[in-house]
């Protein structure tokens, strides 16, 4: 993780002295911000994040910010949830949703850390796309946007909603209640009303549609 700074610096560097109208930046509204002081969760607010991830992509953030106020460089930070959707594949150490449809389908455990895990607040990818895009089109030049639901839902929540939805296939969940991770953040979830103002974005794909369309396309792609 650590490693992606550099390239990323270099890429700063480098657009800061090309011609280009608009640079997005994707930073992390999941990890940037560590453990919240109230929720949801604005731009605002501190940040503090627990993890080596949240702290490279805070700095990106900062050295983004830094070739803007130097170099005139035109970024708009973004800091997305937690993405999940079609083409999000299970077993790399991100993306809670897509382990544990690929782990239902091919019959594995399921872990859980804490009584019911962490809460997070879950975006399908096509509205992540949109917000993005809508940052890009209409965000003021060295500001930071939330791209997010508002909206929470814990671990078990999710792999109830997932257990109700594959069992009609013939599948189920095997699930591990193991101790809480002290570098997992608690909960998280994020107030986008600043980027909805400038914009008008707004999601728009409910997580229980969001979920079935994902489970779609994961026993398609394993075939």
């Amino acid at each position: 993780v650590v490693a992606n700074l550099p390239f990323t610096v270099s890429l700063l560097s480098a657009a800061s002295k090309a011609r280009i109208k608009r640079l997005v930046l994707v930073s992390s509204g999941g990890t940037v911000y560590g453990n919240p002081a109230a929720l949801p969760i604005d731009e605002s607010h501190l940040t503090n994040p627990l993890s080596p991830y949240g702290i490279t992509k805070l700095a990106t953030e900062k050295y983004g910010q830094m070739y803007h106020h130097l170099n005139g460089l035109p970024i708009v930070i973004v800091r997305p949830g937690n993405p999940y959707g079609p083409g999000q594949l299970g077993g790399l150490g991100q993306g809670f949703l897509a382990t544990v449809l690929f782990n239902a389908l091919q019959r594995k455990e399921v872990s859980v850390f804490g009584e019911r895990g962490t809460i997070r607040d879950y975006i399908y990818v096509s509205d992540l796309a949109d917000g993005i895009l809508a940052s890009l089109a209409h965000g003021q030049l060295g500001e930071i946007y939330n791209i997010g639901t508002g909206l929470g839902m814990d671990n078990q929540s999710v792999l109830d909603k997932v257990q109700a939805l594959v069992e009609p296939d013939g599948f189920g969940l095997t699930i591990s209640i193991k101790p809480a991770r002290s570098f997992d953040v608690a909960a998280n979830v994020l107030d986008a009303t600043r980027l909805t103002q400038i914009s008008g974005w707004q999601p728009k794909t409910s997580f229980d549609l969001g979920l079935a369309e994902t489970w779609n396309w994961v026993r398609s792609y394993a075939g």
